[in-house]
């Protein structure tokens, strides 16, 4: 019975093997298929072949099984960046109805991107649309991140974008201290209109040490302290240095804290000598000099 359920999970992990399971066997054919399709994109690229390229990619159902193969992934990609505008959406099209699958591929999420970077996002509303409905589950994703980022990078100006980037503001404390999430929202500080900025630095200002002590948090504090709207900058950087002596200098020792006091330092010579006095003082208090290790600050020159 051991033997059986070992090779029932060889069968399994190699689709491809001797006794593997006939609907995993009927799929290699195509695959190969498909394969071999690449390969003769990447020739027709090199050659210029641009006009049979299209005919190929345009065959129903081509360019999506490509999307999701790491060599097709790579041709559907090339051909966003070579075909006319025209064709590029019509190569695009092909992954409607497949936004969150191919967003959760790890071929497929970079075609997705590639569209983003090329195709103007009004000429593919359905993106949008497909990612709203899961948008707090997919910008905390592994791959999803990268989508969410490439649209405020690339299209933050849109309605479908800034309409979405509300929805997902709607629980940005869940984003900031996410380890995929954070990058969105540290993306939004640097691309998204005022509005939406206000609204991080909001939730940030509301628990900043417990932020600061969060991995992800700390991240988007360090960028939130360089990008975004000038007071708001102000009225963040005056929020830690009015903490209690003692937090900013367990800040400064901690592994995420010290993140932030260094990115807070790098604002000016002034708040640096501030930041530095407070400490000094500390350490003074508590007995003895701190001793400098993996969260020890440093004047920036």
């Amino acid at each position: 019975q051991q033997q059986q359920q070992q090779q029932q999970q060889q069968q399994q992990r190699w689709p491809g093997r001797r006794g593997a399971k006939a609907t995993n066997v009927k799929k290699a054919p195509q695959y190969q298929a498909d394969l071999e399709l690449a390969n003769s994109l990447n020739e027709l690229f090199n050659d210029e072949g641009y006009e049979l390229a299209e005919q190929l990619l345009w065959e129903p159902g081509t360019a999506l099984r490509l999307s999701f193969q790491p060599v097709g992934c790579r041709q559907v990609q090339r051909a966003l960046e070579t075909f006319s505008r025209e064709s590029a959406v019509r190569v695009a099209s092909s992954l409607e109805g497949s936004v969150v699958q191919a967003i959760q591929s790890p071929h497929a999420n970079y075609v997705l991107q590639k569209i983003i970077k090329v195709v103007p996002i009004e000429e593919v509303p359905w993106l949008v649309q497909e990612l709203s409905d899961r948008c707090w589950e997919l910008a905390q994703h592994e791959y999803g991140c990268r989508v969410f980022c490439r649209l405020l990078e690339n299209a933050s100006h849109a309605a479908c974008t800034n309409a979405l980037t509300n929805r997902l503001f709607g629980s940005v404390e869940r984003l900031i201290k996410h380890q995929y999430g954070h990058h969105v929202v540290e993306c939004a500080l640097e691309h998204s209109n005022e509005e939406q900025q206000k609204t991080i630095f909001r939730v940030l200002m509301s628990d900043l040490l417990d932020f600061s002590r969060n991995a992800s948090g700390a991240h988007v504090i360090e960028k939130a302290l360089h990008w975004g709207p000038w007071d708001e900058r102000q009225s963040l950087v005056q929020a830690l240095l009015s903490l209690p002596s003692e937090d900013l200098a367990m800040l400064a020792k901690h592994h995420a804290g010290s993140i932030v006091v260094r990115a807070m330092r790098r604002v000016s010579g002034q708040v640096a000598d501030k930041a530095s006095e407070i400490l000094r003082r500390t350490s003074t208090t508590l007995g003895g000099p701190r001793r400098a290790g993996r969260g020890a600050v440093r004047r920036q020159p």
